[in-house]
């Protein structure tokens, strides 16, 4: 076997399993902060648990759900870093190639939310008539304004971080 000279990048390839976990979470993190899409699909991904309450999905029903709004999650990830990577290498000049390129990442987080949406309707229709009741039961009702209140927190989220966002223009990826 060849030995070949350690370099500045496998150095830090070297780190633990926990470390990878780690920025990979804040990876996650910093596209939430950062990125608007990111924060409709999250959003709307908690008003799709909120709705689960009242059409009650069997389990395979869930985890087609679920496979779905992480299908749309992994999918904007590999998006915001192509485009990082573009803009990069493009140093954030106009060319028609890394349009295409933005555009084309972009087109298929959209195929792929329309199909999420889609599978969205059909378990909706599938689960009718849902069990609105269930949402004004005493047993429930404390968790429906918990839930609630995690839809108005988030909307307050979006509001004040666009301002956010205004005010900082540049990334320092930190």
């Amino acid at each position: 076997m060849i030995r070949m000279p350690m370099s500045s990048h496998t150095q830090f390839k070297n780190r633990s399993f926990l470390h990878s976990l780690e920025m990979a979470y804040q990876g996650i993190l910093s596209n939430l902060r950062r990125e608007r899409n990111m924060r409709i699909h999250f959003f709307i991904f908690q008003l799709l648990l909120v709705f689960d309450l009242l059409i009650q999905p069997t389990w395979w029903q869930i985890i087609l759900g679920l496979m779905a709004a992480g299908g749309v999650f992994a999918l904007e990830l590999i998006n915001c870093s192509l485009e990082a990577v573009v803009d990069l290498l493009v140093q954030h000049q106009w060319n028609t190639l890394a349009k295409a390129a933005k555009d084309a990442a972009a087109g298929a987080v959209l195929v792929f939310a329309f199909m999420a949406a889609m599978l969205a309707i059909a378990l909706a229709f599938v689960n009718w008539p849902w069990r609105l009741n269930l949402i004004f039961h005493p047993r429930f009702l404390s968790t429906g304004l918990v839930l609630l209140t995690a839809v108005l927190s988030w909307i307050t989220w979006f509001a004040a971080d666009k301002q956010n966002l205004k005010n900082d223009e540049v990334w320092t990826g930190e």
